[in-house]
């Protein structure tokens, strides 16, 4: 409560014998006043009415008019009129008067703010407010819509629970005041008596919306009018309202969003381009082998399902995924397969990408049936899909299908030479004594020239008959001749060479094939050796007659061996998927294999070629002898038989899930080739058919 404001005039000393009252000193003193003008008796005093010499209770000078008589005051005055009133300074006043409130020295004073005045009630002093400041609180007029006295003094309006704002107070048709807050600045958005900003999280756009906190991300709010969003962390993407792993593959239909042109390129073979595309969803390119030439920064190639006729090479890491459809350019899974056909005679799809991460995906590869045979006489082979040296690859709901190889090629020998070598020339006689009778020359067999049948001796008169005889023929020495060969003595006929040996058989195909330079390549049967070269006849002695000197037949030149036997082609294979030192993994998946090539016969080893006859003599000398047949080539080995398998593996053997395994589709398989004497003694060796098969 405000305090009463007392004023005293003047200055009050005196004694007990003096005995005066005086107005304004606020007590009993005895003694005089300093200044009688402003410390009169207070009227309707006793002790004053006594000293002045009136009567206590009479209403006479000194009366304070309380008893409502009037009175006279101290100086003779004029009796105020009652009513509560007092003389001050010989004037009557009202007791209730504010700048003598109760006594002459008692003023009050005005509110300690706002606007009104001082009052007086009863000798206690207060103060009377007015518009706008109407509230008294402890003598200082406030305004009630003031929120700091809202209504009542002590009824303070507190400022906003949170958020910057302001207190407000409003007042009720009974006085009362009614606190509430006003929100501003960056926290314009009032909640009850809090104040948020707009894109608060919790308050996003309005008091009650509260954005769900993802998992592996955080709650957002912005835009206009604020809306809730979220933001992801590192490593996932926003889907409809959830944070997904950038990992995802599109046939996790619950993140449609992986379908973007940040996290891969666009293939369509029916709309795309790759002359006016740019690899975007809106523009795909048209074909999976320039996708993979413009991956850029991205590591996926989303293929719309339709047929791409072009070998699929993957040399890095990448993603391939089919199974979409992109009708009008709306982008969806929706399973089944993007077919890739490949190229005849070679694999639809190629993987070599070392230690690279390759996943596949719904996708489809197709090698057609082989052709041909390659300049060895291999059958061609089918293969869908070769996997060579990749330590990563996996597989996902794809089809793999090779078509069927082709057979190795038979081998046959045609004749390389006449029937017959060189026959010996003959010797030739002189009739004049003393003449000379020339023995027929040695002669070499053209075609392996190795063979040479021995010159025919010559004869002169008085010639020892040492000198009578014929030369060897080539290419060793030869048996002489007995005198059966020829009855002139010492003289004897020409020795026949000896026959060639026939040539070594050749190998059958040890194995079913090589891999080498990422190729496939059927083995072939073994050529056989040739046979060995006919030893040339001897060359016949000459014989000495009385007028006659004969001269020799030379011998006949020896046979040429035969070739030996070409061996057979190896038979093609048709192989599903062929994994060569690589790591794979294949599941939900068709393999199918079709039937495999048969390896080629080997051909027969060539007839050896026959002797000549030897050379005439001249008179009374002896013929040469004929020359030996040379020798048979051997037969050619048979070619390896061909592969029909699902998985065909060398080095780590596949992982298959048993679906995959168990649906494995595989045709017949290649029989081995047979040797050049249609036996298989050297017949190639047999191909297989089987789900899977270790390469070795």
């Amino acid at each position: 409560m405000r305090a009463n404001h007392l004023v005293t005039f003047g200055l009050c000393i005196g004694t007990a014998a003096t005995a005066a009252w005086f107005a304004g000193c606020g007590t009993d003193i005895a003694g005089t006043c300093s200044d009688t003008n402003t410390c009169g008796p207070v009227q309707g005093d006793a002790s004053t009415d006594q000293a002045s010499g009136e009567d206590a209770g009479d209403g006479g000078p000194g009366d304070d008019g309380s008893d409502g008589s009037g009175g006279m005051d101290a100086e003779g005055g004029a009796a105020c009129d009652g009513g509560g009133q007092i003389v001050c300074n010989g004037v009557c006043v009202s007791a209730n008067d504010p700048s003598h409130c109760g006594s002459c020295t008692h003023a009050c004073v005005g509110p300690d703010g706002g606007a009104g005045q001082a009052t007086c009630t009863n000798g206690v002093c207060g103060v009377g407010c007015t518009a706008p400041t109407s509230l008294d609180c402890n003598g200082s007029c406030v305004d009630p819509s003031d929120p700091a006295h809202c209504g009542s003094c002590t009824n303070a309006c507190p400022g906003p629970d949170a958020g910057t704002g302001s207190a407000q107070c409003t007042l009720g048709a009974d006085g009362g005041g009614v606190c509430s807050v006003q929100c501003g600045g960056s926290t314009s958005e009032q909640c009850g008596d809090s104040c948020y900003d707009p894109t608060d999280v919790h308050h996003c756009g309005s008091c009650s919306n509260d954005c769900p906190v993802p998992t592996n991300g955080t709650a957002t709010c912005g835009g206009s009018p604020p809306n809730c969003g979220i933001a992801c962390s590192s490593g996932y993407h926003a889907c409809n309202g959830a944070c997904d792993p950038d990992g995802d593959v599109p046939s996790n239909t619950s993140d449609p969003c992986i379908l973007s042109d940040v996290f891969g390129v666009f293939v369509s073979a029916s709309t795309g381009s790759d002359t006016s595309g740019n690899g975007t969803a809106a523009a795909p390119w048209a074909s999976i082998g320039h996708a993979l030439s413009n991956l850029g920064s991205k590591g996926r190639v989303y293929v719309c399902n339709g047929t791409y006729d072009e070998q699929v090479s993957v040399t890095g890491a990448v993603g391939l995924f089919g199974g979409l459809s992109c009708t009008a350019g709306s982008w969806s899974y929706v399973g089944n397969h993007a077919l890739v056909v490949g190229p005849q005679n070679q694999p639809a799809l190629v993987v070599n990408a070392g230690s690279a991460a390759v996943d596949i995906e719904d996708m489809a590869f197709t090698a057609p049936d082989a052709s041909g045979k390659d300049s060895a006489g291999n059958g061609q082979s089918s293969i869908a899909a070769l996997v060579n040296g990749s330590s990563n690859v996996t597989m996902h709901r794809c089809a793999l299908t090779a078509g069927a190889a082709v057979q190795g090629q038979d081998r046959s020998q045609a004749a390389a030479y006449g029937s017959s070598a060189p026959s010996g020339n003959p010797g030739s006689a002189s009739v004049s004594a003393g003449g000379t009778g020339a023995g027929g020359l040695a002669e070499p067999n053209p075609q392996c020239t190795t063979s040479v049948g021995g010159a025919g001796g010559s004869a002169k008169s008085g010639e020892p008959a040492s000198d009578l005889d014929g030369q060897s023929g080539q290419p060793g020495p030869n048996n002489a001749g007995t005198s059966a060969d020829c009855n002139l003595v010492p003289s004897q006929g020409g020795g026949k060479g000896a026959d060639g040996a026939s040539g070594a058989p050749g190998a059958g195909a040890p194995n079913w094939a090589t891999f080498s330079g990422g190729a496939w390549t059927p083995t072939a049967g073994q050529q056989a050796g040739p046979g060995s070269v006919g030893q040339g006849g001897g060359g016949g002695g000459a014989g000495a007659a009385a007028n006659v000197i004969g001269g020799a037949g030379g011998g006949g030149a020896g046979g040429c061996g035969g070739s030996g036997g070409l061996g057979g082609g190896g038979g093609g294979s048709s192989i599903a998927v062929l994994a060569y030192n690589a790591s794979l993994v294949i599941d939900s998946s068709a393999l199918t294999a079709a039937n495999a090539g048969p390896g080629g016969n080997g051909a027969p080893g060539q007839s050896g070629q026959l002797g000549g006859s030897g050379g005439t003599a001249g008179s009374s000398s002896c013929n040469g002898g004929s020359g030996g047949n040379g020798g048979a080539g051997g037969p050619g080995g048979g070619g390896a038989g061909g592969l029909s398998a699902g998985v065909v593996w060398f080095g780590t053997a596949p992982t298959l899930d048993s679906s995959t395994q168990s649906g494995i589709v595989f045709g017949a398989a290649g029989g081995g080739g047979k040797d050049g004497n249609g036996t298989t003694t050297n017949g190639g060796k047999p191909g297989t058919a089987a789900a899977i098969v270790q390469f070795q």
